[in-house]
């Protein structure tokens, strides 16, 4: 009585080429290649080989399975849900932080944050949260705002000088015309 084990064999990845002279470079569908190059081994051989593999890996995200968001990505949903209810400005954006338990810490010219029950504060900044979470993105929405309102401010000042301009120019005509006829009325 013998144990009828299947034959496999395993592929093991060396970091030089086959004939040792430069590094093996990955290129698209080289496992495809190698799993062919075994193949053709295995039949030649005479093993059986799998006709039509299935992928039995799972990427890493899934192989970690359901783990909850980190506190970055908590951050930025609380951040999410508290710029649904447009705040004014910063000032009330940080108040509805804190109403939602988040701690807000102002560092320097930083703001820093924490979630409660979080282990150490993260700052409000491109390199920590990313573009989309940094201060001058959060207030992108409030400055092109404050565009359009700077440049009908910008607009109706122009109009403004230009009214003038014509008043000065309406009354230096009246007053061309006051000293025209009183030097009319002087020669008579």
């Amino acid at each position: 009585q013998t144990c009828a084990l299947p034959i496999y064999n395993h592929i093991i990845w060396n970091s030089t080429s086959l004939n040792y002279d430069r590094k093996f470079r990955v290129f698209l569908g080289s496992g495809k290649a190698v799993r062919r190059l075994n193949d053709t081994i295995c039949v030649q051989n005479g093993y059986s080989i799998v006709e039509n593999p299935k992928r039995q890996g799972k990427s890493y995200n899934k192989w970690l399975g359901g783990k909850p968001p980190c506190q970055r990505d908590q951050l930025r949903m609380a951040i999410d849900a508290a710029l649904a209810q447009k705040p004014a400005g910063l000032d009330v954006l940080w108040l509805l932080l804190r109403e939602a338990g988040i701690e807000v810490s102002p560092r320097g010219k930083s703001i820093r944050l924490k979630m409660p029950g979080g282990k150490r504060f993260i700052r409000l900044d491109e390199d920590s949260m990313g573009t989309d979470y940094s201060i001058p993105s959060l207030l992108a929405e409030k400055k092109a705002a404050y565009a359009d309102y700077r440049k009908a401010w910008d607009d109706m000042k122009e109009l403004l000088t230009v009214r003038a301009n014509v008043q000065k120019l309406m009354g230096l005509e009246e007053q061309e015309r006051e000293k025209e006829a009183n030097r009319q009325e002087g020669e008579r």
